[in-house]
């Protein structure tokens, strides 16, 4: 018998239950990628066979994992810091640096909501069409934080609004090429492996993917060598300039470690790399509502823009 599910047939190895009428049944799965072969035996009626197929359902039915809860509530939490830079963006004096901040919370919020869905799905189709999605943040992430940093230390007189619709047109054909690049370009061999009563995307990186990570990796570390540059020259960097230059090198980090085997164990489980950016983001947002510039550029400029805002 051939089954799609890998709820049931991608749990089971070897299955027995003793029936009501003292029979003993025994199921043997034998299961290759998605498609599975399972050979039963020793069935007195049609009604018994049927009977060990709902209740082995029931039993393995892939059930919703915590990570997937833990990254609802953290997408929550990043509507909440919208609201809160929102609010800031209005009182400013000065919008074009909360904007940026903005773009990286939405960036942020828009792969953690995918990867909530792609986690909450047992469905092979709806996990890649998902994951697919999820990946536009992978560059967007690098891409909207290096545009804040290097506005941040070098061109907040005259930043204008090109450079935010410049990111989001970038951002735009992103998600469109997300969608109409085939998938074996993106990513290869998807399929679902089981983890605890929950399943998992696993596939082999593509052409395409493996570009998008590099660039994504480039990017964070240009953030990271301009910082670095003016350490190194004894130059001020503003508190929340070091802290989003770091997003992204978190997020690379824990994706480095799922990629080499590292953690989880072997490489197969839920890629936590969005849930630890869904949790730096959320704190870096609490952290400029709460703060502002004022604090983080000590300069007189600034200073009076958030006067002008404050009233």
């Amino acid at each position: 018998m051939n089954g799609s599910s890998p709820g049931l047939w991608h749990s089971l190895s070897v299955f027995k239950l003793s029936l009501k009428n003292g029979t003993i049944t025994e199921l043997y799965c034998f299961s290759k990628d998605i498609q599975n072969t399972c050979i039963i035996t020793h069935f007195n009626n049609q009604h018994d066979f049927w009977a060990v197929i709902w209740w082995g359902w029931r039993l393995v039915e892939p059930s919703v994992p915590v990570v997937a809860y833990v990254s609802a509530i953290l997408t929550g939490s990043l509507l909440l810091a919208s609201a809160g830079l929102l609010r800031k963006y209005r009182q400013s004096g000065y919008h074009g640096l909360y904007a940026l901040v903005g773009v990286i919370v939405g960036v942020t919020l828009y792969g953690s909501l995918m990867a909530t869905m792609k986690f909450a799905t047992s469905a092979l189709w709806l996990k890649v069409i998902f994951y697919r999605l999820e990946m536009v943040a992978w560059v967007g992430l690098p891409v909207s934080t290096l545009a804040f940093v290097m506005i941040g230390l070098y061109d907040t007189d005259d930043m204008g609004t090109r450079p935010l619709t410049d990111i989001l047109g970038f951002l735009a054909g992103l998600t469109l090429i997300s969608l109409i690049v085939p998938q074996q370009m993106l990513f290869t061999s998807p399929e679902l492996v089981t983890v605890g009563n929950s399943v998992s995307l696993e596939h082999d990186l593509g052409g395409t993917a493996a570009i998008l990570t590099g660039v994504g990796w480039a990017l964070s570390l240009v953030g990271v060598g301009l910082v670095s540059h003016r350490f190194i020259h004894d130059r001020a960097v503003p508190t929340v300039i070091s802290i989003a230059t770091l997003i992204p090198i978190f997020a690379g980090i824990v994706g480095l470690l799922k990629l080499s085997g590292i953690y989880p164990a072997g490489g197969q489980g839920f890629n936590l790399a969005p849930v630890v950016t869904s949790a730096v983001v959320v704190a870096f947002g609490a952290f400029v509502s709460r703060r502002g510039f004022r604090a983080s550029f000590p300069d007189d400029r600034y200073a009076a823009l958030e006067d002008v805002g404050d009233g």
